[in-house]
């Protein structure tokens, strides 16, 4: 019994300090997926990815997902469009290819400097 309440209280305490951290949620609705839920909220999906590993994309109705939290904010959002090239991208926000490759995980690429964008 005392193993129990110890994990209890230790699941508390770790649920709090991540609940703590979240500045700002969104409660999943009906017909809701997180790309629309990312750019009706001007945030990447990735963001959303990153802050709820594994909800998407199996979120539920009554779901909240963090949306911005302390220690991560991935912003601005900058918008693509197909056949944008990668290099391109980083290049006129004053960024390495790298860092945009590593801000943005779910971003694919053919090669070096061709981003594959998903509509």
């Amino acid at each position: 019994m005392k193993s129990f309440a110890a994990g209890l209280a230790t699941l508390l305490t770790f649920t709090g300090a991540v609940s703590a951290i979240c500045t700002q949620s969104y409660v999943v609705q009906k017909g809701d997926i997180c790309n629309v839920i990312a750019l009706s909220r001007g945030i990447s999906a990735s963001q959303i990815f990153i802050l709820n590993p594994n909800a998407c994309p199996s979120i539920f109705v009554g779901q909240r997902l963090c949306l911005f939290n302390s220690a991560y904010n991935c912003q601005p959002v900058v918008p693509v469009n197909p056949g944008d090239l990668c290099f391109n991208v980083a290049e006129s926000n004053g960024i390495t290819l790298e860092q945009l490759l590593l801000d943005n995980p779910t971003l694919h690429q053919e090669n070096r400097q061709q981003c594959l964008i998903f509509p």
